[in-house]
């Protein structure tokens, strides 16, 4: 369904000097899922049958090193806002009203932030949302709650991180991205 999608994806990941390692099986697909409890949508699904870069989380090392590299990447949005909550201030009105105690609105946003929707890490700071599980979620560049839209989806997403393009289209983003996206959208908000 994406065949040159990936091939394109794939030409402009090799041609930065980055290792394609072969695809990953429908198995190792679902051993992963199920090993990190993640879903990948169906557009990454499909990438990463086709090849995956050397560089990107090894998905099929399930290692205690490996495995522990992986869960730092998938845990960084959430320990990006902690980090924010303990030191910039930042309270979700959705969570109440914010404790004095700073250990105990550290432990509450913890606790809230554990039902927030799955990023999944593509490279260094860029995630994919795991919901909705489509095809088509935008890309979302993470560092801390300074959250923005760094691709329409997941192949223009390669061509303005690897390839030539230089801006994201935020009028061709297609997806409402449950929970993440209210921090790119306001921050959209601020750069208009």
């Amino acid at each position: 369904m994406f065949e040159k999608k990936i091939d394109k994806a794939a030409d402009l990941i090799r041609a930065k000097g980055y290792t394609l390692l072969n695809g990953l099986s429908n198995q190792e697909i679902q051993d992963a899922e199920n090993f990190y409890n993640i879903s990948f949508p169906p557009d990454l699904k499909e990438l990463y049958m086709a090849f995956y870069p050397y560089q990107f989380c090894d998905w099929r090392d399930f290692s205690k090193t490996n495995a522990a590299k992986v869960r730092r990447r998938l845990d960084w949005p959430v320990h990006g806002l902690l980090f924010d909550v303990k030191h910039s201030a930042f309270w979700m009105e959705s969570w109440g009203e914010r404790p004095e105690n700073m250990d105990t609105a550290v432990e509450i946003a913890r606790e809230r932030l554990k039902i927030v929707p799955s990023l999944i890490p593509i490279y260094s700071h860029r995630y994919l949302p795991g919901s909705p599980n489509e095809a088509g979620n935008p890309v979302l560049s993470v560092y801390q709650r300074d959250i923005i839209y760094y691709g329409e989806d997941l192949f223009k997403y390669f061509d303005h991180e690897f390839g030539s393009r230089t801006e994201v289209r935020y009028d061709k983003i297609k997806k409402t991205v449950p929970f993440w996206g209210q921090f790119a959208e306001e921050n959209l908000i601020d750069l208009q």
